[in-house]
């Protein structure tokens, strides 16, 4: 599913994904609830499970960002061959 971001939104994005301290708090928040569900007590699977959703809730979080960056850079250079091979006065786009 494609978004239709502007460059400022797009590139809001890749500063977030690539952020040194953002990496580390999921980082961190990751290890955190991996850690909490090999420690919770066995009788308690309820608690397990709501710690893996964390960790799944935290890895989607990460893979959309990552997707929305891959799509704007491939949307990106598209446009920029579209408009280098596209005639002045030719609009094509309008077929």
């Amino acid at each position: 599913m494609a978004l239709n971001l502007d460059r400022a939104q797009l590139e809001a994005a890749r500063q977030i994904l690539t952020h040194p301290l953002v990496a580390e708090i999921f980082d961190d928040l990751e290890a955190n609830m991996i850690n909490s569900a090999v420690t919770s007590k066995p009788t308690e699977p309820a608690i397990v499970a709501a710690y893996l959703a964390e960790v799944r809730a935290i890895r989607n979080l990460r893979d959309r960002l990552s997707f929305i960056v891959q799509d704007g850079d491939e949307t990106l250079k598209r446009e920029k061959a579209r408009a280098a091979t596209q005639k002045p006065g030719d609009d094509t786009s309008l077929v």
